[in-house]
């Protein structure tokens, strides 16, 4: 008996593979930007290299030190650009009075240099009448923040002063704090489920942003 191959693919399959390219695409080409930007930036000794782009227009990065791999990642992986942006920070090293002051020189009147509608110093969430969480730094564009707390009653009963730490991985431990955490604890466990059900509800920065009980757009 013959039989013929067909395609069962679900009709939104190939609408998924397009988005997924031109993410890939679109965090190749500012991946390509950051190497052509950080290179006076970088510490001694370290190279950072976006290469092998392929047909589809993926590309690969690596950050090398005394020429021995640190960090390497494809353009399609799911989280490229928060790894690439943590690695990087890491390997930059401080500008010099000089520097510092020829960007002052270079600033262009009326305009902020560094502040863009993607990065919310303080985002605070009256998540109930008696609990209010706030995180800050907020980097929306690569979904991390720089420490979060939660308050209860007007008392904070649960903080982490982690940099840059992404939503995945604060949710991860919140997590982990609730499975860990002593049944006699109660208030902690209660600041610990407050704040996951927000995560749960809200499952990234961007979404936060836009929470109804938002309590200030600072």
């Amino acid at each position: 008996m013959h039989t013929q191959k067909v395609n069962t693919a679900a009709p939104e399959s190939a609408e998924q593979l397009r988005k997924g390219t031109d993410a890939s695409q679109e965090n190749a080409r500012i991946a390509r930007g950051l190497a052509a930007s950080a290179f006076a930036r970088l510490q001694n000794g370290v190279s950072f290299t976006v290469s092998r782009i392929t047909v589809h227009g993926d590309a690969q990065a690596e950050i090398r030190r005394h020429g021995e791999l640190v960090w390497h990642a494809w353009s399609f992986e799911p989280e490229f650009m928060p790894d690439l942006m943590q690695n990087l920070r890491s390997v930059m090293r401080c500008p010099t009075t000089r520097e510092e002051k020829t960007m002052q020189a270079n600033k262009v009147p009326g305009k902020k240099i560094g502040v863009t509608k993607d990065m919310l110093p303080v985002l605070r969430i009256q998540a109930s009448e008696n609990c209010l969480v706030e995180f800050s730094k907020v980097d929306i564009r690569f979904n991390d923040c720089c420490g979060w707390q939660v308050v209860l009653d007007g008392v904070r009963v649960l903080f982490d002063r982690r940099e840059h730490e992404r939503f995945q991985q604060l949710r991860a431990g919140v997590s982990a704090t609730l499975a860990s955490a002593a049944a006699g604890d109660k208030v902690m466990l209660a600041g610990a489920k407050a704040l996951l059900n927000l995560l749960d509800q809200y499952p990234s920065f961007a979404a936060l942003a836009a929470h109804p009980g938002r309590v200030s757009k600072a």
